[in-house]
């Protein structure tokens, strides 16, 4: 991609301001009946999006798909706590949240690790596109199991 730090801290800006878009937005939109199909729906568009950026080398393109990954970012912030809400019964779900967020912090510095080494080894674009098809085969794969794409919240014991 060849961009320095100024074009870097351009980026990290408008992220921010995808974030802020987003949080404005979805406040204002209430999420009556969340699916975890709504989730999975984001992050596929998501993954695309980030696709996108690896595809892309013009700065100004880039700085769309962030405030469009930005936005995207706060609707799973705030669609992914209320499908949480409604899918796991309320006497476990202290223990479900801590497992979840134990699993979260032991792979996050290894995935900097790994993340730290692929930028090393191999060009920065085909981490974006190569991160952007993961997140969409994840996506995929999650919405393939009947259990989640047929939720609905009726069905919740």
């Amino acid at each position: 991609m060849g961009f320095g730090v100024r074009e870097y801290g351009i980026v990290n800006t408008s992220l921010g301001v995808g974030s802020a878009i987003g949080a404005v937005a979805f406040s204002l939109i209430v999420i009556k009946n969340p699916r975890p199909s709504m989730v999975l729906l984001t992050v596929f568009l998501q993954g695309i999006t980030l696709s996108f950026i690896g595809l892309s080398n013009h700065l100004w393109l880039i700085l769309i798909f962030y405030i469009i990954i930005g936005i995207e970012e706060a609707a799973i912030n705030i669609l992914a706590p209320s499908v949480n809400h409604v899918i796991i019964p309320q006497r476990i779900f202290g223990r479900v949240l801590s497992v979840m967020i134990l699993m979260m912090t032991i792979s996050q510095p290894f995935s900097q690790a790994g993340a730290g080494w692929l930028m090393e080894t191999i060009h920065p674009q085909y981490i974006f596109i190569g991160s952007g098809i993961m997140e969409v085969l994840v996506a995929l794969v999650t919405f393939s199991f009947p259990v989640i794409r047929n939720h609905s919240v009726g069905n919740i014991k």
